[in-house]
């Protein structure tokens, strides 16, 4: 059937009053837009794990940079300084940030997500059970 489902060629095939060569190239159109779908979700995946590896890169840069601008007697303090910052902007992130980002509960408003604080019912949201 060339990637639709049962339903999908069926509908394609009366409303061209059963040319099945016709049907089955509209449901390889189809099945490619789904896996072009497919592709962009993993590609912008892909996209925010650099981002986010580079924002903790830039965490070290900028601990670099600040504890060249004191005196040595400091540094050591602002290095730890710098590895809290992160740390405590890690778990923000799973506590607030991941729900504001993607977070898509009862009242979508198109802006900023209002579900899945702390990845609460992350599996069912996703899942629809």
């Amino acid at each position: 059937m060339g990637g639709c489902l049962e339903e999908q060629y069926l509908e394609v095939l009366a409303a061209l009053h059963s040319d099945a060569v016709a049907a089955a190239t509209l449901c390889r159109v189809f099945s490619s837009r789904e896996r072009t779908e497919e592709v962009a979700f993993g590609l912008n995946t892909v996209f925010m794990l650099f981002s986010a590896a580079l924002v903790f890169i830039m965490h070290g840069g900028f601990a670099m940079l600040e504890a060249g601008a004191i005196r040595s007697k400091n540094a050591m303090n602002i290095l730890l300084q710098t590895v809290l910052d992160g740390a405590a902007s890690a778990v923000m992130w799973y506590l607030v940030g991941f729900g504001f980002a993607y977070g898509i509960g009862d009242n979508p408003n198109g802006f900023i997500g209002d579900a899945l604080f702390g990845l609460s019912r992350y599996s069912s949201h996703n899942t629809g059970t």
